[in-house]
């Protein structure tokens, strides 16, 4: 997935895990954009009017019922 920002939260970087509910950044109408999945950075792109994030979300870990 792609996502064009206005600014980039510092918790971004390229190669790095983040958590579900990790604010990206702030779009263009300065709400902040998170994900509702874990994912992971794949690249950041500065341009002129912002950036575009690139990154993969992960799939849910399955839940593991315990067997008594």
């Amino acid at each position: 997935m792609v996502c064009p920002l206005r600014r980039v939260s510092s918790a971004v970087e390229r190669g790095i895990l983040l958590p579900a509910g990790t604010v990206l950044g702030m779009d263009e109408g300065g709400q902040d954009v998170s994900e509702s999945a874990d994912l992971v950075v794949l690249d950041l792109i500065q341009r002129r009017d912002g950036w575009l994030v690139r990154y993969m979300t992960l799939p849910d870990r399955p839940v593991v019922a315990s067997q008594r």
